[in-house]
């Protein structure tokens, strides 16, 4: 922890408040957790499908505007809308008046109170039961997965899983595709910059485009933090825990950076789902484009 707090300080004090720090969210924690964030993040597609009845995964519920009532009907045609469990689940869910944001308080995993086996639960439709999203972690796993939530919390303040659930390869099919996914999504990015530079409201928004909480120590330092994509399998979670810092600490202006990979096919979905969340939940929204460093090793 030490040398990656050095880092911020050196970059501090060399670009006075407009350097970058990037930081690989794997190399503070095990790996396979990761994983199995990632997992959830799969599960909770599927299963946000069986409650639309669409055909093939539905990519976030933000994107659907489905309205906590619609839920308790799916629920009441299930005839399980009076089970304990189900009533608990319902009074947890993340809203507005455009609809649901989150089924889960997903807060939960930057939260170090929080147990990641209890938070990613969802009632069955055949049952009431309340069923688990990710395999039944250890108390040894948890303390983990918190430690590595520590780490990346500190540093602020100073394709086998998918292919089995039934996911299609993620990656666009060519060079080409890639750098039309690149230029499409840059383009949505800079057409919101514009439309809420014309509200007076344009550092709602940050945008790096590369060719290739209580804990403030960033914040302190005007170091902006770029967490760095990874290789497919972790980058659900990766992108997750990202999602909840910048939320979490990109109140007036970025400081947390995720970084959106447009080989990838979903690319375009994921930001643009991402920057109605960050519009709908107030805080700003912070991004590095690449083309993808990961290409030739998930080919």
């Amino acid at each position: 922890m030490e040398v990656f707090q050095r880092c911020l300080e050196a970059t501090s004090g060399s670009t006075y408040g407009t350097g970058f720090t990037a930081i690989k969210l794997t190399a503070l924690g095990r790996p396979q957790l990761l994983l199995q964030l990632s997992e959830v993040i799969m599960r909770t597609h599927q299963y946000f499908s069986e409650m639309t009845g669409e055909k093939g995964p539905v990519k976030n519920v933000l994107q659907k505007h489905m309205k906590p009532e619609d839920l308790q009907k799916k629920f009441e045609q299930a005839h399980i809308l009076e089970e304990a469990p189900v009533k608990k689940f319902l009074d947890k869910i993340t809203y507005d008046r455009d609809g649901v944001i989150h089924l889960f308080p997903w807060s939960g995993i930057i939260d170090e109170n929080a147990q990641l086996s209890e938070t990613f639960r969802v009632p069955d439709l055949k049952t009431g039961r309340m069923v688990r999203l990710i395999t039944q972690l250890t108390p040894k796993e948890e303390e983990m997965f918190r430690n590595m939530i520590r780490r990346l919390d500190t540093i602020c303040r100073e394709r086998a899983r998918a292919a089995a659930l039934g996911y299609e390869d993620p990656t666009n099919p060519s060079f080409e595709a890639t750098t039309e996914m690149f230029h499409k999504t840059l383009t949505e990015c800079l057409r919101r910059i514009k439309d809420l530079k014309d509200k007076g409201m344009e550092r709602r928004i940050s945008v790096m485009v590369a060719s290739h909480n209580e804990d403030t120590f960033a914040q302190d330092l005007d170091v902006r933090m770029m967490i760095d994509a990874e290789q497919t399998y972790f980058q659900p979670a990766i992108s997750r825990i990202t999602l909840e810092m910048m939320r979490k600490y990109n109140k007036d202006k970025g400081i947390v950076f995720n970084t959106y990979q447009t080989y990838l096919k979903d690319t375009f979905d994921n930001v643009t789902i991402d920057l109605e969340q960050s519009a709908r939940q107030n805080f700003v929204f912070a991004c590095k484009l690449v083309r993808g460093a990961y290409l030739e090793q998930v080919s």
